[in-house]
């Protein structure tokens, strides 16, 4: 059919407002021999402080250069598993213009790229995030309500309503997905 069928799927938004959940449910439908590998922002900065899933990491593991690093070496990772043929599924916060742009440059000329975008009222975020239970992520309702304030800028990605059940932003997004490219998803 000439197209591709490699893709890198970027999924961001406001902590609670499911970005793993989408990203798991993704990961094996995209893909045509194996399944994409899904990144995971708050994964990768465990990482870099060599620190499990498990509790939180201290506060300067969330400043701005620290940030930096963390989205740099997602950019890394799906840049080098892009080249190795392999699909690529990235989520995190995403909450600045250029972490967007640099995520969608990854794709290249080659590689099909999908940016989803979860939206949803902020009591919804605050309930998920309080309800949480071993997860990677650090974020508290602190970190929602100030990550309410931020200026994102413009989302040129696709908006999804993240207030749905899980199944229904899944669906949503995998309609994207097939109406966005000329092969089939598994």
């Amino acid at each position: 059919m000439g197209c591709n069928p490699q893709h890198l799927v970027a999924v961001g938004g406001m902590s609670g407002s499911g970005k793993t959940t989408l990203s798991r449910g993704l990961c094996l439908r995209i893909g045509q021999a194996r399944p994409a590998l899904t990144l995971h922002s708050d994964v990768e900065r465990k990482r870099l402080f060599g620190h499990g899933s498990a509790g939180p990491l201290p506060d300067d593991a969330y400043r701005e250069s620290v940030t930096r690093q963390v989205y740099d070496r997602l950019y890394a990772r799906a840049a080098v598993t892009l080249a190795e043929g392999v699909s690529v599924i990235v989520d995190g916060v995403f909450a600045r213009l250029s972490q967007r742009r640099s995520i969608a440059r990854c794709a290249g000329p080659f590689v099909t790229f999908h940016g989803f975008w979860l939206e949803a009222p902020l009591d919804v975020l605050l309930a998920r995030v309080a309800a949480r239970d071993d997860d990677a992520s650090d974020a508290t309702s602190a970190v929602v309500r100030r990550q309410a304030g931020f200026a994102i800028g413009p989302i040129d990605w696709i908006r999804l309503n993240a207030a749905e059940a899980p199944q229904t932003v899944l669906k949503a997004a995998l309609t994207h997905l097939h109406a966005g490219q000329g092969t089939p998803l598994v």
